[in-house]
């Protein structure tokens, strides 16, 4: 193993250097940062079942997702869902989607679980596929549910996303 030393360059930095200067991506450097919201509330007498699927805002073409927050009451002993998006609808010239569905492409089961107690401002981990992700087309951002929300009526989730389009 050798060991580093001197001054190193990151990839940005080393574009930056190279010769001829290499342009990055605007989305990484420099990018205009834009911030989307959406909420839904559970109505006061229901529950959402497992089968339930929440329809949130839509994610641009083009745009880069630099956090995420998630944020939702408690729900009794149950309530986990996962959040993620719908697959685009629109293929390359070779016919394959240019973006595939991923249900938990933000948020697991594990991480967006307001049975365990309420979420406030859940961030978006590092380690799912949707961190810093770009998009190459529109697409649906969703909850699905995978537990009943047991006394979820009349909570509020509210998803949150700062991203770059330019």
């Amino acid at each position: 193993m050798a060991t580093l030393s001197g001054r190193l360059s990151a990839v940005g930095a080393a574009l930056l250097t190279a010769e001829p200067e290499v342009k990055q991506d605007v989305s990484l450097n420099y990018g205009r940062m834009r911030y989307i919201s959406d909420s839904y509330t559970i109505p006061s007498a229901d529950e959402l079942g497992t089968s339930a699927v929440v329809n949130f805002f839509e994610m641009p073409e083009g745009a880069r997702v630099l956090e995420m927050f998630a944020t939702a009451g408690a729900s009794g002993a149950t309530g986990a869902a996962t959040i993620g998006w719908d697959a685009s609808g629109e293929s390359d010239d070779t016919g394959v989607v240019l973006e595939a569905a991923d249900p938990d492409g933000f948020y697991t089961a594990v991480q967006f679980d307001p049975g365990g107690g309420a979420l406030a401002r859940l961030a978006m981990a590092s380690t799912v596929a949707g961190f810093r992700k770009l998009f190459a087309a529109r697409v649906q951002v969703t909850a699905t549910v995978t537990e009943i929300t047991a006394d979820g009526g009349g909570d509020t989730w509210l998803l949150e996303a700062y991203i770059v389009v330019d």
